[in-house]
């Protein structure tokens, strides 16, 4: 249950994307004298609480997905456009490896479909609101029913969803690791983890489950599957976290590494 640390207000510690971030702010690429990295497109959507950069893969190293050449890489230093105020209040959660989702404010479950090239959205795809998306969109939401056959895409979501007396509940796991059903919460996101989410990192067991599916030509059948989870962004906070430690060793560290940068100072 466990994974790459964030920050749940206005930062991550590595960049990645959540619906957490509350306080606009551009994220600054490495500077030159600690790698020669680009800036991330990510970092543009959630700022990072450390330097964070994109380098190409070196001899030896896996990617995280098949057919990727880079990786993302953290310096250890903080990032200079950081508010210190900010990072002080911050909230410090597991981060789970999965699968994005979000629960409209009509509260539909829906996964996450990144829009790349401008390319229009695909039919039935939403914004948060549960409004349409549109063409420019660079994020949309496909809906999962709650009920009924679903597309074979969508088995590992269903997994993850139950009835109880005419009201959807996910499947979920508490503070110790244990399933839990509990209510989706309207205009929140979720990360979907399981067997056959991102290799399976946090170790589920493959508990089956049976679901409905239709094919193209509309035919349903019954389909095995592994229960997946649905885990709230934010739900698992790090008690023995020391924030002072961290801000304090991540200071000297920039400090020490660019004494000549008016740059290494926060803003405050």
């Amino acid at each position: 249950m466990f994974g790459l640390l964030t920050l749940g207000c206005s930062y991550t510690c590595t960049g990645y994307a959540t619906l957490e971030r509350t306080v606009p702010l551009r994220a600054a690429p490495l500077r030159a004298s600690e790698a020669p990295f680009e800036r991330p497109a990510i970092l543009a959507k959630v700022p990072a609480a450390l330097c964070v950069g994109q380098r190409p893969l070196r001899e030896g190293e896996v990617p995280k997905r098949s057919g990727q050449t880079w990786i993302f890489e953290a310096s250890g230093g903080l990032n200079p456009e950081l508010d210190s105020s900010q990072l002080s209040s911050a909230k410090v959660t597991v981060k789970h490896d999965g699968s994005c989702c979000l629960v409209t404010e009509k509260g539909t479950l829906c996964k996450r479909r990144d829009i790349r090239g401008g390319k229009q959205p695909p039919d039935g795809a939403l914004r948060p609101d549960d409004t349409p998306a549109q063409k420019g969109d660079s994020i949309c939401w496909l809906p999962v029913p709650a009920s009924g056959p679903v597309v074979s895409e969508d088995v590992f979501h269903r997994s993850a969803l139950s009835i109880r007396d005419g009201v959807t509940v996910a499947h979920s796991l508490d503070s110790a690791g244990e399933p839990v059903e509990v209510p989706l919460r309207a205009g929140c996101s979720y990360e979907l983890v399981g067997p056959s989410m991102q290799g399976n990192p946090h170790a589920l067991p493959e508990q089956p489950v049976t679901v409905e599916v239709v094919n193209a030509k509309g035919k349903v059948s019954n389909r095995k599957a592994a229960r997946h989870y649905l885990l709230q962004h934010g739900m698992a906070e790090v008690s023995d976290w020391s924030m002072e430690a961290f801000v304090d060793a991540r200071t000297r560290r920039s400090s020490t590494a660019h004494s000549t940068s008016p740059r290494t100072s926060w803003k405050g």
